[in-house]
């Protein structure tokens, strides 16, 4: 803790943490939300053939974190071990993108198996989740626990890292999900949050991480922001926010980047295992 009564961040003590994320490779999301034709084969999606390579020169030197559906250890298994080797966490997004917060106990406990399997069958070991649709309850916490999950990065409705079931749990807003706020798909999903059903523009989407850092920074908060390949690998436009951004951070003396498995690991020891509990980082 400073002069000022803040706290500091990562074993540097910056003003705030960030993660870059990613969500969603491949044919999955698709095949899920009955947007893939159903004569089109698999294994051949731009975001694992064209957007991953030129992603992974984008982020040379940093560290994020993307969570993946675990049917493509299957599709893309190459993509995965070039992800991993490049020095990138793969966290888990779910067999398929199955809505997590809609499948019964019984069909997470085999979601999970299923998922922690193939992925380990290629040398991949995920130890954090990120549920499809964002819902989590302390019944899926505690199973995530029991096979091996370090940490869990739910939706929720304020940025305080907390400890529950044994699990740290790193918060998103959807605000900071580029999927959320671009997708015309997902409007009546904005509208029942009651947010706009209009699409936001790059220009809106930058502005909106933009802040959201600032916030973090003025704050001295955790930031999470969320990015989808199959949005900016299809729209330049959204490419350019995603390297500028990225540049910000790279530029920045306040940010600790880090993945998400990097700020669980540097958070629990300050953490108490209550549904409340917030990061009390070091003096």
């Amino acid at each position: 803790m400073n002069e000022s009564g803040f706290f500091a961040w990562g074993p540097a003590g910056k003003r705030t943490s960030v993660s870059v994320t990613f969500d969603n490779l491949g044919e999955a999301c698709d095949i899920n939300m009955g947007r893939w034709p159903a004569a089109q084969p698999f294994g051949n999606h731009y975001t694992a053939t064209r957007v991953l390579p030129r992603l992974l020169a984008e982020l040379d030197g940093l560290c994020v974190t993307y969570f993946i559906e675990a049917v493509n250890a299957g599709l893309y298994p190459a993509q995965l071990r070039a992800l991993r080797d490049a020095g990138h966490e793969i966290g888990l997004h779910a067999w398929g993108h199955e809505n997590w917060g809609r499948l019964t106990s019984g069909e997470q406990r085999s979601n999970l198996a299923t998922s922690v399997a193939a992925l380990r069958s290629i040398d991949v070991d995920p130890i954090g989740f990120r549920p499809p649709g964002g819902a989590i309850d302390a019944n899926s916490l505690a199973l995530l626990h029991e096979n091996g999950f370090t940490y869990c990065s739910p939706v929720s409705g304020d940025a305080q890292i907390r400890l529950q079931q044994g699990m740290v749990v790193l918060p998103f807003a959807w605000r900071h999900v580029d999927a959320y706020l671009i997708d015309p798909d997902l409007a009546e999903f904005r509208a029942a949050n009651g947010d706009h059903r209009t699409p936001a523009s790059a220009d809106e989407w930058e502005q909106t991480v933009n802040h959201a850092f600032d916030e973090a920074v003025n704050g001295r908060q955790h930031l999470t922001v969320i990015f989808h390949p199959y949005l900016f690998g299809a729209d330049e436009r959204l490419w350019q926010v995603l390297s500028r951004f990225l540049h910000r951070m790279r530029a920045s003396d306040d940010v600790w980047l880090a993945s998400c498995r990097e700020i669980a690991e540097w958070a629990k020891p300050f953490l108490s295992d209550t549904a409340a509990a917030s990061v009390v980082p070091p003096a």
